[in-house]
């Protein structure tokens, strides 16, 4: 299943992937999600080196401030199953 993909800013020296990203490089992580303010990793946990791009924030914020993976499995009604009793 594929999360969203999110452009983000560095805040101190890392590494994504296979590359080193250093303080204030842009770049696109996949697999994580935007809550308060922080990037989410798909461990779910937050990732402390990297912030959202303000481009990011704003779309957010044009979404309603859902979250930014699309991926979710909640019904309407709240009920993951409605068949469930």
């Amino acid at each position: 299943m594929a999360g969203a993909k999110i452009k983000v800013r560095a805040l101190k020296p890392g590494f994504h992937g296979v590359k080193r990203r250093y303080a204030g490089e842009v770049f696109v992580m996949e697999d994580v999600t935007i809550k308060s303010g922080a990037v989410i990793g798909k461990n779910g946990k937050p990732i402390s080196w990297v912030v959202p791009t303000d481009e990011e924030l704003a779309e957010k914020k044009a979404r309603g401030g859902r979250e930014t993976n699309s991926t979710t499995n909640d019904t309407p009604g709240g009920q993951d199953d409605p068949g469930a009793p």
